[in-house]
């Protein structure tokens, strides 16, 4: 597992779980639509400025988020493939599970 790769699906399950649609994320942080597309599938990186963007809207420290992108080489400490993986799946559920989102910073 390469945590960098995952970046972009724990900034769509931050957006949807907020329940914002990227339209809605796109003129709150002033990135366009297609850009969060990219980044939420993987196909473009977060800018430094994105992540900051988000960290502001979703009232979450960039270094949390950055922690999901940090590259260990090929061989990520266990803990860290643990930790990632875990906070990956918390996400997915809790969206998964919701039926109302609970509001972070809307």
């Amino acid at each position: 597992m390469n945590a960098y790769n995952e970046i972009h699906r724990i900034l769509k399950y931050l957006r949807l779980y907020s329940n914002y649609t990227q339209q809605e994320l796109s003129e709150l942080i002033g990135f366009s639509k297609s850009y969060i597309s990219e980044v939420e599938t993987g196909k473009k990186e977060p800018s430094f400025l994105m992540l900051n963007s988000y960290s502001k809207i979703f009232a979450i420290p960039v270094s949390t988020i950055i922690l999901f992108s940090e590259n260990y080489g090929e061989r990520p400490p266990k803990i860290m493939q643990f930790l990632c993986k875990k906070s990956l799946c918390l996400l997915e559920w809790i969206y998964a599970n919701s039926q109302k989102p609970v509001e972070l910073n809307k």
